[in-house]
């Protein structure tokens, strides 16, 4: 599906289905499709999926199904979003998400699983999202930008932040108010800047 090919078409209404033998997803193939409901599934036999490709889908109000042979995820693909419910699930093949990937997932208050191929959570990629339960940073990421889970109030338990971590950016756990305690196994100079744990349960 190529770029652009059906952004902004405010007349299309009802559930979308996206068949396998779909390999990519352009940049703002589906945005501000405002009237989309229920549930999104992206194929197995899809690998990248574009900059906001689904920005703006507010009425999506289903869950959202990644397929397993997905790679990459672009800037804002799923931002505001925030009907989307349910769990997210990132597949183990994903190794690239972008900035803002997931921003605003209000009513997702499943579960968080970040795959294990991911070496980057860049910045404000789950900010404001409505997710519960345990968070897991897996221990191929190596860099956690800014304001990654701020506002991600509902996130409990204790947080890992393992070895190999060499950069925590600006506010990434603000406001996480029900993460309790952190096992910090990083060197204080991968901290940017301070406010990383503002306002959060952690202290």
């Amino acid at each position: 599906i190529g770029d652009s090919a059906f952004d902004t078409c405010e007349e299309l209404n009802g559930t979308l289905t996206l068949n396998e033998g779909l390999l990519t997803i352009g940049d703002d193939a589906f945005a501000a499709c405002v009237k989309f409901i229920g549930d999104l599934t992206i194929p197995n036999s899809v690998t990248s999926i574009g900059d906001s490709a689904f920005d703006e889908c507010e009425s999506l109000d289903g869950t959202l199904t990644l397929g397993s042979g997905l790679l990459t995820i672009g800037d804002d693909v799923f931002n505001d979003c925030f009907s989307l419910t349910g769990n997210l699930v990132i597949p183990d093949n994903v190794t690239s998400i972008d900035e803002g990937a997931f921003y605003r997932l209000s009513s997702m208050t499943g579960t968080l699983t970040i795959g294990s191929g991911i070496t980057r959570i860049e910045d404000v990629t789950f900010k404001y999202g409505g997710f519960t339960g345990s968070l897991v940073i897996p221990t191929n990421v190596t860099h956690i930008g800014e304001e990654v889970f701020e506002d991600c109030r509902w996130l409990t338990g204790n947080l890992v932040l393992h070895a190999g971590i060499t950069h925590v950016g600006y506010q990434a756990f603000e406001e996480t108010f029900l993460l309790t305690s952190c096992d910090c196994y990083i060197a204080k100079t991968a901290f940017s800047g301070n406010g990383q744990f503002r306002a959060s349960g952690i202290s």
